[in-house]
């Protein structure tokens, strides 16, 4: 059982958010004042929204009811760094459960249009682009375009020199950029939110935004809300294809003006007995540059230190001996990784996502922003060990405009599957061999596995290729189970299946999502919203019970970012500091780790009231990469642990039994600490990567 947790806010002041419902069936925007305590951030809005007012649990993901919300914290509109990220949360298409996805810096650009939320709904007879502006006065002016199917198509194709998303991305600028001009060569401060082909066609496809300076695109400074498919529920539900917004409004005020970095900085000296600067990048030393490991970047730094714990091969990688691990990694370290850091760390071509900040986490290679997880997931994880075929990998899935850590859960799965011989590469229109063996692999390679992936990506985000495209489209889990089923004569005479070549975290009957790029359970315990951060990703040997209780400490620990809008590369320092900046900034009083539990309950009675609830692993790979972590870890620990022993000795005799024991202890783990307040709170750990 939840215990109900009531809420802690308290204000010194009546002070109220301004949301603006875009509906895209009337063309209409229209505003609405609400007062703090019934929208503390984005995530509190968009629960207020889903579970209350349109009630989206009772219908489709695809349904009309179902709002896109998005939003800015708020302490957006001060000078405090990485608290403008844009954060989006409704029910997804693809998980089936109410989600959580989120952008760099498109806040900032929000504030300035004079909007703390916004919820896009009805559906357009069209599909539909939208511009949102807001005047240094406060009001705010919306304009409409509808766009055919056809010419939206078209646009893909080829539209100044671009395809896909970028191809939108640039139309929608030339038509709204006039919207957004200050005189003859002046821009206001403003983004275009923009989906690519995948979100008209698939279960993930993603919303993405570049930089725009002065009314010029940052050539790779591109960020993209990519979890759960909210790009696909914008096109499919909404018919919106593309919001441009922005504006000169700067009229918020605080209690104490921290719009100036001076009184920022002296109340870090005050309450925190440091300068606010050195407190940030201190905390953010893996963001900025790491000099331990003479990287920078969630790239550079994850594969500096990951060692033979970096997967590979569709989480193959896992079943081979240390010393082929090394090896294999030997291959990132003296190749991938020594790429990334000859032609971006040395030379610092760094970059922010749009808002002022010390980080400069953005690591830009010509028009390539690379981080870990899709420079992983269609890197390694796919049988791609140089940069330049990678980049070719990853800039045609930013094309098709999909979620890239989901899609490359696809690519490294189906690649596999062509591999053992359950799929032809002729089903796929390639011509070369894919090379997927670990054991006899060279760099070379690289290229035919990217080929394979780009001609894969434009499959299914356009679900062609005699239906295959459009089984893929639908995502892992259904596509799996409905490839057995068209291929049930290969999978009788190869004795594998397609189900247990890949693996995803289950949801409801049919929701799924991909884990993150981890080799760690952490990522695969039942949790409401799984696919992110909001878990204990860190290498550790916790029982199943422990592991579930510290999943729940941490996914309430990253509510804290997701409701505030800040960015999570800051949670070293912001998670210690935020309640005393809502005191000190606004006249807030909150005890955030109460609020965001509750949260996360409203979110499962949500989830429950959609008939979503967490399913026990459905994949012989999801069990094994389990069982393997079990091992490694019970290897590294000489000094030897009973309890791993035990859970050892389980796995070893009967897989499946001690697998549901294990996911079910987690389980309960998790329940216990967000249905009842823990004594002892998990803060953040360096020791993550």
């Amino acid at each position: 059982m939840i215990a109900e947790v009531k809420s802690d806010l308290k204000t010194k002041t009546n002070r109220e958010c301004r949301a603006a419902y875009l509906n895209a069936a009337e063309q209409k925007l229209r505003i609405e004042k609400l007062p703090i305590e019934d929208a503390t951030g984005p995530i509190s809005f968009a629960i207020t929204c889903h579970l209350d007012r349109y009630k989206s649990f009772d219908v489709e993901p695809y349904d009309a009811r179902n709002v896109l919300c998005f939003g800015a914290g708020q302490l957006a509109g001060s000078k405090l760094y990485g608290f403008h990220r844009m954060v989006f949360a409704a029910r997804s298409p693809l998980w089936n459960g109410f989600f959580i996805s989120s952008m760099g810096g498109a806040a900032l650009p929000l504030y300035h249009a004079g909007v703390d939320y916004v919820a896009v709904e009805g559906r357009s007879e069209d599909y539909l682009i939208a511009a949102i502006k807001g005047a240094g006065d406060g009001t705010i002016e919306s304009r409409f375009e509808g766009i055919s199917e056809q010419d939206i198509m078209d646009i893909f194709q080829g539209y100044e020199g671009k395809r896909g998303w970028y191809a939108l991305q640039q139309y929608t600028y030339e038509k709204f950029n006039e919207m957004f001009r200050i005189g003859e060569d002046r821009y206001m401060d403003f983004r275009i939110l923009t989906v690519g082909p995948a979100s008209l066609n698939t279960n993930f496809g993603a919303i993405g935004s570049t930089v725009i300076r002065n009314g010029k695109f940052r050539l790779g400074v591109d960020d993209w809300a990519g979890r759960g498919g909210m790009g696909s529920l914008m096109a499919q539900a909404h018919r919106t294809v593309a919001i441009a917004y922005g504006g000169t409004y700067d009229g918020k005020t605080f209690t104490e003006n921290i719009k100036d970095i001076k009184v920022v900085n002296k109340l870090f000296r005050e309450e925190f007995h440091e300068k606010y600067i050195d407190y940030v990048i201190r905390a953010g030393t893996k963001y900025r540059y790491d000099p331990h490991v003479k990287s920078s970047g969630t790239f550079g730094v994850n594969m500096s230190v990951l060692g033979e714990w970096l997967l590979s091969f569709n989480w193959e990688s896992v079943n081979l001996s240390e010393r082929e691990r090394k090896s294999l990694y030997a291959l990132v370290k003296n190749h991938y990784l020594k790429q990334f850091n000859e032609e971006i760390v040395e030379p610092r071509t760094f970059a922010t996502c749009g808002e002022p900040c010390p980080l400069t986490c953005k690591k830009i290679y010509h028009e390539h922003k690379k981080d870990y997880e899709p420079y992983e997931a269609m890197g390694p994880n796919s049988g791609i060990f140089d940069q330049r075929a990678a980049e070719k990998a990853v800039k045609e899935v930013e094309v098709m405009g999909f979620d890239a850590i989901e899609f490359g859960n696809v690519s490294s799965w189906i690649l596999e599957c062509i591999h053992k011989g359950l799929l032809r590469k002729e089903e796929f229109g390639l011509d070369d061999d894919v090379e997927f063996d670990p054991r006899n692999y060279r760099i070379e390679f690289s290229h035919a596995n990217a080929k394979a992936l780009i001609k894969l990506a434009e499959l299914v985000a356009y679900r062609k290729g005699k239906g295959i495209g459009a089984i893929l489209a639908r995502g892992v889990r259904v596509a799996a189970k409905e490839l057995d089923k068209r291929f049930a004569d290969r999978v009788r005479s190869l004795g594998t299946t397609f189900v247990d070549s890949t693996l995803y975290i289950p949801y409801g009957e049919t929701g799924c999502i991909s884990p993150t790029q981890y080799w760690v359970p952490g990522v695969f315990v039942p949790a409401p919203v799984q696919g992110k951060y909001l878990t204990d990703y860190c290498i550790n040997s916790l029982p199943p019970g422990e592991l579930g209780k510290s999943c729940a400490e941490r996914a309430i620990r990253e509510m804290y970012s997701e409701e505030m809008g800040i960015c999570r590369f800051h949670r070293g320092w912001s998670e210690r500091t935020v309640e005393t900046l809502l005191r000190r900034g606004l006249g807030i009083e909150l005890n955030l780790y109460e609020h965001c539990r509750g949260l996360l309950q409203k979110i499962i009675e949500y989830d429950r009231k959609a008939n979503q609830y967490p399913v026990f692993w459905e994949t012989k790979k999801t069990k094994n990469v389990i069982h393997r972590y079990l091992a490694e870890i019970k290897r590294k620990m000489p000094e030897g642990n009973v309890e791993f022993d035990l859970w050892i000795k389980k796995f070893n005799e009967n897989q499946e039994q001690a697998a549901k024991e294990y996911w079910e202890e987690t389980r309960e783990g998790y329940e216990e600490i967000i249905g009842h307040i823990s004594r002892s709170v998990k803060i953040y750990s360096d020791t993550c990567v």
